[in-house]
């Protein structure tokens, strides 16, 4: 299990798109070198601060299906589409954690740091770059001791290629290989005897959107695929995910999109069951 949540961490997960869109103006694809926060994670408009409020749902005395409040998170952005902090509330909305995020004047994470209802901080995150600007290194440390450093090699124009994770006496890699636009288009995990673990594909639309990420075992047997659904107006729909080995599917749908095409509902089911639910008000700049 630990192995498995271990790999489980190189999983870069961001939800974008599919080819339906009408073409209005001139397509411009952006590198993922080049994306802040809000590109990466498909948001629209000048966001200035995003809560979500996430409900599971939960059988009432008449066995009906209620939703109760769990948790909720406020995202902070900048103007320039940098995230600076994450505050998170239980389900009486206590402050739990607070996270800010600092960046160098060039706009480059530079550290995090997480702290409890204390104020104590109990995480932190350091990085270092290059005298090119590129990441050479990330340092995790919880209770004043680093518990996973992962190391990055670049290419010339500061794609990470390959990635080492190193935690307790475990080493991980992965190399990552990119399109002619700059977008990544597959990732090979090795396990800490170099040996090819599993990788992922991922195909784009002409908008430079994401349709389809697959995920295949070291004999090139698919074992995973996740495809994402948008409308017309590049608005996020579904995202479809199934795991081939253990016959698991989970849809998420979102709905009720506002004025700058953001979605301020998702509902997440597993084998047809509602899961839970999130709901999103977006400020903006």
């Amino acid at each position: 299990m630990y192995m498995k949540k271990i790999f489980g961490f190189f999983l870069l997960i961001s939800i974008i798109g599919v080819s339906c869109k009408p073409k209005e103006t001139p397509i411009e694809i952006i590198p993922d070198i080049q994306k802040n926060h809000l590109q990466r994670n498909h948001l629209f408009g000048d966001v200035k601060e995003i809560t979500t409020e996430k409900y599971i749902m939960v059988n009432n005395s008449d066995s009906i299906a209620e939703e109760k409040h769990l948790s909720t998170t406020i995202q902070k952005y900048s103007t320039d589409g940098l995230l600076t902090g994450i505050i998170t509330l239980n389900q009486d909305k206590d402050t739990l954690f607070i996270e800010k995020i600092f960046y160098s004047k060039d706009a480059k994470v530079v550290s995090s740091q997480k702290t409890d209802q204390a104020n104590k901080v109990i995480a932190e995150t350091t990085y270092q770059y290059d005298r090119n600007g590129f990441k050479t290194e990330e340092k995790y440390i919880e209770n004043d001791q680093v518990y996973m450093t992962i190391l990055y090699k670049n290419d010339d124009k500061g794609n990470a290629v390959e990635m080492t994770q190193k935690r307790d006496s475990i080493t991980l890699t992965n190399k990552l290989r990119y399109d002619s636009n700059g977008l990544i288009s597959q990732i090979e995990q090795y396990d800490p005897f170099g040996k090819l673990f599993k990788y992922i594909t991922y195909e784009y639309d002409n908008y430079g959107d994401e349709v389809n990420r697959r995920v295949f075992n070291q004999n090139n047997k698919q074992i995973e695929f996740t495809y994402t659904v948008y409308n017309q107006k590049g608005h996020l729909q579904k995202v479809l995910y199934e795991d081939l080995i253990h016959g698991i599917k989970t849809l998420t749908k979102y709905s009720g999109h506002d004025s700058k095409g953001n979605w301020t509902i998702g509902t997440y089911k597993k084998q047809n069951q509602i899961i839970y639910k999130q709901k999103r008000t977006i400020l903006y700049y």
